[in-house]
C-alpha cells in the first residue's frame, strides 16, 4: 500500500493548462518586468466576474483568446466577466498581458451547466394554512413566482445545508377551494406545479359505538357488516392510494374535503341510504388497501351528520406487469432428482433476458463461477425462447481447454444425445404463477424422421468429444414452479436462495437487494443493490452514477463488504489535461487516499443490515498500516471514485462526491431520483461505458472532460 505525495505541486496544476499556468516571463537580468498577481480564474456557469492586479514598470495591454470573456482595465487592475454559459461543457480562454518587453498569462475557466433533475409534484394543503418545504439538489437557489397574494415563496437552507424552496400558504377564509400555479426556473430548466388549498368544512369525528366489520369477498363482491348505528347511514369505499394522492393523512381529512361530493352522490342515487343492521356489498374497488366508511346521514335535511366509522380490508388488484416483466424473478425448476433455481433478469428490455442457475453450473466450478445464458422474449406470443449457445466460457479439464456450451438433448438410436447446430432448444409458456417448457422438434442431417428435444444441458466441448457438466439435465415434461418475484414489479431483483437463517440478519443475502437511500450527513445517494453472483456478491450502483462496484456478502455475519482498488474505467481525460484510470479508493482519518497494488484489494466499507431489513449502516474499516517502517492506526472516513495517472498522481472528481463514513442506508420509497454532486461530468463522446443497471447493460455516452474536484494529497510518512 502506498501513500500520497505532492500536494503543493498537484494543487497548482488544477484547472490550468500546462502551457500557460500563470507563467511570468523573465528579462535578461533575471527579474520579471510584468507580473499577474492572480492564479487561474474560475467563473460560475451562471455568469460572474473577477479582477486582479498587474505589476508592471510601464503601461501594458490586455488580450484574451475567446470573445465570451469581456475584459476591462483601470490602471493596474484588470476585470474579467462572462455571461451565463448555456452549454453542458465548460470552456477555457487564455488571458495575456504585455508591456512591450515581457508578457504573462493565466487561464479563465467557466464551468458548464448540469441538469438539475428537479421535479415538484402538485401540493395539497389544509384550509388552516401550511408551510411546505421542497428540497432540491443543485449548486444555486431556485427562482420561483406566483400571481396570487396568499402564497409567499422564499429560499432557505436546511440543517444539513441542503437547499429548500419554502411555500408559505395562508389560511383559506373564502369558503371555497382555491389553487395557484408556481412557476420555477433552475439553471437551464424550468417547470411548474400547482398548490391546492381545501375549503373550511365541518370536522368529522369517529363514533366508536358503531360496529363495522369486514365479512370477506365472494366473486369480487366485498361484504361489510354494519350494526349499532342509530338513525340513517350510508356506506362508501375509498382506497388508501386515493388518500395518498390527495395528500390526506387520514380518513377524517378526506371526508372533510369530500363531504359535498358524497352528499351529491347520495342525492343522485349513486350511494344508497340504510338503517338498522345490514350487510352491505361493495364492488368495482381499487386494488390494494381500502377503507369501508360508514357515515351518519339525515334524509330530512339531505346532509351528512359528521359522524363516521370505518374498517380496512385489502382488494387483490389485477397483475399490471407486462408480459415481458412477468418472466423476471426466481423460479424453481426440476432437473431429474434435483431442483435448480433459475434467476431471470433483464438483458435488453422487452427483447431479451439473462438466466443464471441452469444445471446449477456454479456448483460444478471450483471457484463457484456462474455463466448466465441468454434468452429471447417473443413479443407475439409472450413466450421465452432459449437458443443453442456456445463459448459461454473456456474451462481447462485434464489440461485441455474446453468450451462451455448449451445444447438440446434428444433420443437417437435409443441413446440420449446432444445436438449441435443453430436452433431453438426450448420455448417456455407462461401460466398463472407457473410456466411449462416445450422442446423443439428437429430434423437431423443424414437421418430420417423428426426428433423432439426432451431436455437441455451444459457440456464442456473439446476437440475429441464433450463432457456433460452434470449427469442430469433439464427435462421438458416438467412445470416451472414460480417461487418469488420481488414485489410483483418485474424489476428482476433476485431474492436469492437463502433460507433466511444467516446470522446477523433475518433476511440473509436477499435482505440487501433493492433500492436504498444512503445519507452521510452531506450528500444523499440513490443506491441500487442487485445480484451479481447469487448468495455471494452484488452489483452496487449509485455512489458514482454510471459506475458499478462489487460488494461481497459475508454469510457468517450477514454483512456486506466493499473492497478498494476496483478498476472502474481507463483513459479518462481531466479538465487539467491529465489522463487517468478511475479506481474505487478510500480516504483515511489522516486525509490520505489509500491505494494498494492494482491486483490487491483492501476492505474499505463494512455494511450491517438491521434486523427488520429496512435500514443499514456503512462503516469504514479500521486497520494497522505500515509506511516507511512505522505502523499507523488508520480509519477510513470516506470512499469514492479517484483518478490515478501512470505516475501515481491521484485526483478526486467533482462529478463524483465521496461518500462519508459512517453513513446510513434506508429502503428507498418511490419518487424522483436526484443526482448528487456538481460540475461537468462527461466523457469523450467516442468512448461508451457499459454499466449494469438493475440486471441489464445500459450504454452511457457523454461529451467533454471530467472536472477535477477536492484533493487530499500529502507527502508520504
Amino acid at each position: 500500500m502506498k501513500k500520497l505525495f505532492g500536494i503543493l505541486m498537484v494543487a497548482l496544476s488544477v484547472f490550468s493548462l500546462a502551457s500557460c499556468s500563470s507563467e511570468n516571463e523573465i528579462d535578461e537580468k533575471g527579474a520579471p518586468t510584468i507580473v499577474i498577481n492572480s492564479k487561474d480564474i474560475q467563473l460560475p456557469a451562471k455568469g460572474g466576474e473577477s479582477s486582479f492586479l498587474v505589476d508592471s514598470d510601464v503601461d501594458f495591454i490586455v488580450s484574451v483568446s475567446h470573445d465570451w470573456v469581456s475584459v476591462s482595465k483601470d490602471g493596474n487592475r484588470v476585470k474579467v466577466a462572462a455571461e451565463k454559459n448555456s452549454s453542458l461543457q465548460g470552456r477555457y480562454a487564455e488571458l495575456s498581458v504585455s508591456n512591450g518587453k515581457d508578457g504573462a498569462s493565466i487561464v479563465i475557466n467557466q464551468l458548464g451547466y448540469i441538469s438539475s433533475d428537479v421535479e415538484f409534484d402538485d401540493v395539497s394543503v389544509s384550509y388552516l394554512g401550511q408551510v411546505v418545504e421542497l428540497e432540491y439538489d443543485y449548486d444555486d437557489f431556485i427562482s420561483a413566482s406566483t400571481d396570487v397574494d396568499w402564497i409567499i415563496l422564499d429560499n432557505s437552507r436546511g440543517a444539513e445545508g441542503q437547499r429548500i424552496l419554502r411555500v408559505n400558504v395562508g389560511e383559506n377564509k373564502t369558503g371555497s377551494q382555491r389553487s395557484a400555479t408556481i412557476e420555477w426556473t433552475l439553471g437551464l430548466e424550468s417547470g411548474s406545479f400547482v398548490v391546492k388549498q381545501r375549503k373550511e368544512m365541518k370536522e368529522y369525528s369517529v363514533n366508536n359505538s358503531w360496529n363495522i366489520s369486514y365479512l370477506g369477498v365472494d366473486n369480487s363482491i366485498y361484504k361489510v357488516g354494519v350494526s349499532g348505528v342509530s338513525g340513517e347511514y350510508v356506506v362508501t369505499a375509498v382506497s388508501a392510494s386515493k388518500l395518498a394522492q390527495g395528500g390526506f393523512s387520514n380518513v377524517a381529512e378526506y371526508l372533510t374535503e369530500s363531504d359535498s361530493d358524497i352528499a351529491k352522490a347520495i342525492a343522485d342515487g349513486e350511494i344508497a341510504v340504510y338503517s338498522g343492521d345490514q350487510t352491505v356489498e361493495l364492488s368495482n374497488l381499487s386494488g390494494g388497501e381500502n377503507y369501508a366508511v360508514v357515515l351518519g346521514y339525515k334524509s330530512s335535511k339531505s346532509e351528512l351528520t359528521g359522524e363516521f366509522n370505518f374498517v380496512t380490508f385489502k382488494v387483490e388488484g389485477p397483475d399490471l406487469r407486462t408480459p415481458y416483466e412477468k418472466w423476471l424473478g426466481t423460479w424453481a425448476v426440476q432437473r431429474g432428482g434435483e431442483t435448480d433455481t433459475w434467476t431471470i433478469t433483464k438483458n435488453v428490455e422487452n427483447a431479451s433476458y439473462k438466466i443464471d442457475g441452469i444445471d446449477n453450473i456454479a456448483a460444478k466450478m471450483n471457484d463457484g463461477s456462474s455463466f448466465p445464458i441468454d434468452a429471447q422474449f417473443d413479443s407475439a406470443t409472450g413466450d421465452l425462447v432459449i437458443h443453442v449457445q456456445t463459448g459461454l466460457a473456456t474451462v481447462t479439464i485434464n489440461d485441455e481447454p474446453t468450451s462451455l456450451d448449451l445444447y438440446g438433448v434428444i433420443i437417437y438410436n435409443g441413446n440420449e444425445s446432444i445436438v449441435t447446430g443453430n436452433y431453438d432448444i426450448v420455448r417456455l409458456k407462461m401460466g398463472k404463477g407457473t410456466a411449462t417448457m416445450e422442446g423443439s422438434v428437429l430434423k437431423l442431417s443424414g437421418a430420417s424422421g423428426e426428433f423432439p428435444v426432451i431436455g437441455m444441458r451444459h457440456v464442456f466441448m473439446a476437440d475429441e468429444g464433450y463432457y456433460p457438466a452434470d449427469p442430469e439435465y433439464t427435462m421438458f415434461d416438467q412445470t416451472i414452479r414460480q417461487l418469488t418475484q420481488v414485489d410483483g414489479t418485474g424489476t428482476g431483483d433476485d431474492p436469492g436462495t437463502d433460507p433466511g437463517t444467516d446470522p446477523g440478519s433475518n433476511k440473509g443475502y436477499a435482505g440487501w437487494l433493492g433500492n436504498w437511500t444512503y445519507s452521510d450527513g452531506t450528500n444523499n445517494f440513490n443506491v441500487s443493490i442487485t445480484q451479481k453472483t447469487a448468495n455471494s456478491t452484488y452489483n452496487v450502483s449509485g455512489f458514482a452514477q454510471e459506475y458499478v462496484y462489487e460488494a461481497v456478502y459475508d454469510s457468517a455475519t450477514g454483512a456486506i463488504e466493499i473492497n478498494g482498488t476496483q478498476l472502474l474505467d481507463t483513459g479518462i481525460e481531466l479538465s487539467n489535461g491529465e489522463v487517468v484510470n478511475l479506481y474505487l479508493l478510500a480516504v483515511d482519518s489522516e486525509d490520505y487516499i489509500e491505494y494498494g497494488n492494482p491486483d490487491k484489494n483492501y476492505r474499505l466499507v463494512i455494511g450491517k443490515l438491521s434486523s427488520d431489513g429496512k435500514s443499514a449502516a456503512f462503516e469504514g474499516d479500521v486497520y494497522d498500516a505500515v509506511y516507511g517502517g512505522q505502523t499507523y492506526h488508520e480509519e477510513i472516513i470516506s470512499f469514492g471514485v479517484v483518478g490515478m495517472t501512470e505516475e501515481n498522481k491521484l485526483y478526486t472528481l467533482s462529478s463524483y462526491p465521496h461518500a462519508n463514513l459512517p453513513g446510513s442506508l434506508s429502503k428507498a420509497s418511490s419518487g424522483v431520483s436526484k443526482k448528487v454532486g456538481s460540475g461537468v461530468y462527461a466523457k469523450n463522446p467516442s468512448k461508451v461505458h457499459a454499466a449494469s443497471v438493475r440486471g441489464y447493460e445500459k450504454p452511457f455516452s457523454f461529451s467533454g472532460k471530467y472536472a477535477v474536484g477536492t484533493q487530499y494529497y500529502r507527502r508520504a510518512k
